[in-house]
Order: C-alpha cells, then structure tokens, then sequence
C-alpha cells in the first residue's frame, strides 16, 4: 500500500508540474495573441493619421500659396487650417510656423530652392507630422506590450502659385472634403439633379459636359459646380447661392474609375484566393494596401454555389469572403468590418433593416444597392474621419431607396454607370466617379464633415496633373478656404 500510495503521490506531482507548464504557455500564447491583434489595431491606426495629415498638409499648402506674397497671412492660414482640422488638443501641433517653406522650383534639377521672406516666391513646402521631436507622437495601444509605446508619423505637400509651368497636384478629397460626385469620360453626359435639394460646403458635382440645375435648389457656401467650360452648365434660378460664386471653371480627372475598369477586381481576387486562412500572415505591405487596413487579421472564405442568399443575419466580423457567384442580401442583415469580392452581381432583394459598416464591396458585375439600406455609421463618420464603405463595380452601381431611413454616410463609389436612385436624401460625406449618364434624384441632401474623409487610395489622389489640368489646380487652391 505504500508504494501505490507514494506512486499516486508521484502521479500528483507530475500533474501539477504539467498544469504549471501548460499556465505558462497559455501566458506565452495570450501574450502573443496580444502583440498579433496590436500590430493590427495599431497599424490601422497609424496608417489613418498617416492619411489625415497628408490631407492636412495638401490643404494647408493650398491655404499658403492663395497669400504666397503675404508671408505672415500665408503662414497664419496654413497653421489655423491644421488646426481647425487636427486640433492641437487632440494632436499635438502638426504644422509649426518653422515646418512652412517658401521657394522656387529649378527649372533644369526641378530642385525646391528656399526663398527668403524677401525674395520672390512661388511655391509653399509644408511638413505635417507627429513625432517625438514635437511631442506629439502616435501612442500604440497593444503593440507596446512587445515593442514601441509611439509611432512617428509625418507627410509633406508642395504647392505652386497657378499659372506656373508646374502647377501643383489636386487631391479631389481635400478639394472638395464633403462630396465629390463626377461623370467623365468618353462616355458621360451633363450631370442633371432634381429639384428642392441642398448642396452644404464642401459639395462639389463635376462633369465633363456640363452641370444641369433644375430650380429651387439651395447651394451653400463653399459648394460648387464645376465644369471645364461654364457655358456648358444650365442652371435654373437657385433657392440660395450666386451663380457668379457657385460655377468653377476647372478639369477634373477621374483616379478610381481607370483603376477599377483596368483590372483592380481581377488582381484583389488573385490576390486574396493566394493568400493563406488570415489575411495578413504573409502578404506585402503593398499586396495589404488593396484591402481596407482594418481588415487585416480576417478571416479568408471562399463561397462556391451558384446564388448565395443571405437572410435575416447578422454575419460574424472581420471576413473577407471570396464569392464565385452571385449575392443577394434581404431584410435583417447587418455587416460590418468585412468585404465581400463577388465575381458575379450583387443585389438586395428588398426587407428592412440592412445594415452596411466598415465594409468592401466588390463586384465584377453589377451591384444593385437600391433597396432600404443604412450604408455607413453617421454618429462615428467625422470622428473617426475615414470613408466607412467601399463600392465598386465593373459594370453599375445603384444605391437608394424611397424609405426615408435610407441613409448614406462615409461612401465611396466607383463604376462606369451610377444611379443614385433616392439615395441621396440624407448622404454626407461620399465620394463617386462614374463616366456614364448620371441624374440627381430631386430633395437631395448633401453634406459632410469638416475636414477631408481619408481613404485607402489617398496615395492616388496626390498624382500630379497633366498639362491640361491647370485649371483643376486653382480649383484645388480656392476651396480650401
């Protein structure tokens, strides 16, 4: 008996130095877990202050070079637009009056020369950042655990006084920070809206033939209608706003548009099939920068039937699914923090409650969003400051319906054909290229935050314009104001 006795003994203490083992690996794996879900938060976070103060300096550089003979006026319109829309509060001072710039452009190295305040200048260099050195750095959340407590982060944005050479790139987001809708192309028409509608600041309606305005719409200040020519718009008499003030005469070409027609679906599908279970495992910073940063860290599923209908469900987050077919959403369906990559259409069938947040919409087909749907979060969409749905189609994309909760809230939109239906009675802050016939529904109601929404194509935006775009380039400098 005291050997079965000093054997159970034995058997005890072996348990429980396996149990002290196995608390010390589940320590070592939680922490990992941690240090994994803190590259990501963190790294999302980095990546959207990256893109608010690339926003800020493209706006303050345009804020400086409309009073480039005025140093003092320039440099206090550079630092009060950086603050209005980064406050120093929240920030730090992203801008000092030492990070503005003046200069000229080398005609033979294409060289930024720095003038001084008593020499003639004709272009303004900002830098915006948040660093230690200006003890405001980016804090990290999870990711101190294992690494770095602050990320340093900054972007730098030069602007030419117009009519130069060389006249400075036009970031559409910062130009027209509210809404953006375009048509041109080959095939684009005018742009006609309805009427009774309101254009808040920071609205703009762009298109290549011209801007038709049926009467009894209300344009604010700071909306604008833009066209390359002025007498190719027809506007009835406004409800609110001058014409004289209203009309911009400027080119605007669309950035999305020749992506998404060029073969953007094709290489996101290829890319993401490619991938292992977790997007984000072994991906590229580059193969990363296809998909919304918040994504990193789903879940990959492909879904292989020939129609799937998705009913009264409330799917389960941060899923990237891969769709071979069709997709059709009814009524009680909330999605949110995932994307869907349809090689087919994409439809909702009808019902209520359709709920779209934090989502990737794209579809080789068309995708018919013209049922009641709530696409984005309007109470989080100026604080948080990014665009909260992408929506791309290779062929159409329709959106809206005549429910009057159908609301529009931090959208972006590509596709050769759009049809807003009547889903512009509440929308603030989106951002849509089409080149094909477009007509506003009447009793519109558009606005926005602020300061500029960023967006995973920011990059994109900040391509210089050809030599046709000169005028697009004092667009981009009058609106800032």
């Amino acid at each position: 008996m005291t050997r079965v006795f000093r054997s159970i003994s034995a058997i005890g203490a072996v348990a429980r130095d396996e149990s002290g083992a196995a608390a010390s690996w589940s320590a070592m794996w939680f922490i990992g877990c941690l240090a994994l879900g803190g590259v990501a938060v963190d790294a999302a976070n980095a990546f959207n202050m990256k893109s608010r103060l690339q926003s800020v300096a493209d706006a303050s550089a345009l804020a400086a070079v409309m009073q480039i003979d005025d140093r003092a006026a320039a440099r206090t319109a550079a630092v009060s637009l950086a603050e209005r829309n980064m406050p120093p509060s929240e920030h730090g001072a992203v801008i000092n009056v030492s990070d503005i710039r003046f200069g000229m452009l080398d005609a033979d190295t294409g060289a930024f020369i720095e003038a001084a305040d008593s020499e003639p200048a004709e272009m303004v260099r900002i830098v915006a950042g948040r660093s230690s050195d200006r003890g405001n750095a980016v804090p990290t959340y999870l990711l101190r655990l294992i690494g770095p407590s602050v990320w340093e982060v900054g972007a730098a944005a030069t602007a030419q006084t117009s009519g130069r050479a060389a006249p400075p790139p036009v970031n559409h987001l910062t130009a027209c920070p509210s809404v953006m809708i375009m048509t041109s192309g080959e095939l684009s028409r005018e742009l006609k809206t309805g009427g009774n509608s309101n254009f808040g600041p920071g609205v703009c309606l762009y298109a290549d033939l011209g801007v038709n305005v049926t009467g009894n719409n209300c344009f604010e200040v700071g909306s604008h209608i833009i066209s390359p020519d002025a007498d190719l718009n027809r506007i009835s008499p406004l409800a609110c706003g001058v014409e004289e003030d209203v009309v911009i005469e400027a080119i605007i070409e669309p950035k999305l548009l020749p992506e998404i027609t060029g073969g953007l679906f094709d290489l996101i599908f290829t890319t993401v099939n490619n991938a292992g279970k977790i997007w984000g495992d072994n991906e590229t910073q580059e193969q990363l920068a296809l998909l919304p940063p918040h994504l990193i860290g789903a879940r990959i599923q492909r879904v292989n039937m020939g129609s799937w209908n998705v009913e009264n469900a409330h799917l389960r987050e941060n899923y990237i699914y891969l769709v071979d077919h069709g997709v059709q959403f009814t009524g009680g369906t909330e999605i949110s923090n995932s994307a869907f990559i349809v090689n087919g259409k994409m439809g909702i069938s009808g019902g209520n409650g359709i709920k779209f947040d934090n989502i990737f919409f794209f579809s080789r087909g068309s995708l018919n969003f013209t049922g009641n749907a709530t696409l984005g979060d309007s109470e989080k969409l100026c604080g948080d400051g990014f665009y909260r749905v992408y929506l791309f189609s290779e062929d159409n994309l329709s959106i809206g319906g005549g429910n009057a909760a159908t609301s529009v809230s931090g959208l972006m939109g590509a596709a050769p054909g759009f049809d807003p239906g009547g889903g512009l009675k509440d929308a603030r802050g989106m951002y849509i290229e089409t080149s094909g016939k477009l007509t506003l529904g009447g009793g519109s109601n558009l606005s926005g935050c602020n300061m500029p929404l960023t967006s995973i194509y920011d990059d994109l935006f900040q391509t210089a314009p050809t030599d046709g775009q000169t005028a697009g380039a004092v667009l981009g400098a009058s609106l800032v104001q």
